[in-house]
């Protein structure tokens, strides 16, 4: 039995890390494939032109690749004292020319820049979240699961 509780505590703290970790670098790849892009609108002419001087790629998520570089698992608060939660994304302190990554991305993906300025969204994480949900997420969950089982004696 210690060797099954053993197994199972450190299930119990290492998987979220690896979820968290396996979500970012879906949503990695998915920026860089362009995955969801075809869904997205056009972007204004003017900013199309704007873009295409300045970075010389037409991308969407990728400006300066500030997003791309702040993607990363990292710890945060559970809902119990004690409990291990990880989340997957751009964490809220990370900031370029002073201003937050995270809420440039939170922007971004449902279209709210603020009073006056909605824009059409353009998401990409909560499309990458139902993809991870579909089966990469289970199945990192059955290979806990089995981890646990084959302590069994």
């Amino acid at each position: 039995m210690r060797r099954i509780v053993r197994t199972a505590v450190s299930e119990r703290n290492l998987l979220p890390k690896k979820c968290a970790t396996d979500y970012y670098q879906l949503v990695l790849k998915n920026i860089m494939s362009q995955r969801y892009a075809g869904a997205y609108p056009a972007y204004h002419p003017s900013y199309a032109k704007w873009k295409e001087q300045a970075v010389s790629r037409m991308d969407y998520w990728r400006l300066f690749d500030n997003v791309i570089r702040n993607l990363r698992a990292f710890r945060v608060d559970g809902n119990e004292a004690g409990q291990v939660a990880y989340m997957g994304g751009v964490d809220d302190s990370a900031s370029a020319n002073g201003k937050s990554i995270a809420l440039y991305g939170h922007a971004v993906e449902d279209g709210n820049f603020g009073a006056g300025k909605a824009k059409k969204p353009r998401p990409v994480f909560w499309p990458t979240a139902l993809e991870y949900a579909i089966k990469p997420w289970r199945d990192r969950n059955y290979q806990s699961l089995n981890r646990i089982k084959g302590n069994w004696r």
